[in-house]
């Protein structure tokens, strides 16, 4: 089976959640995966060598979630 791209968006909000969804995912997932982390404010913590966080810039709300992921795209 090949590897695909998987990304996990997030917010400053529930960046907190990040190190223990990271964690578990390493544990319980079958192979290496190279995860990418899509959010705003850079984590204070470090995350697994396989996940890789981009900044989508200032959170200005939910109302523009999409159009961040969008321009991401």
């Amino acid at each position: 089976m090949s590897k695909f791209k998987v990304y996990v968006w997030t917010s400053n909000q529930l960046m907190h959640c990040l190190p223990a969804w990271a964690f578990l995912f390493n544990k319980f997932w079958p192979w290496f995966q190279d995860v990418t982390v899509l959010g705003y404010n850079t984590p204070d913590f470090e995350l697994p060598d396989n996940f890789k966080y981009v900044s989508l810039g200032e959170q200005r709300g939910p109302q523009y979630w999409s159009d961040d992921i969008k321009e991401f795209l």
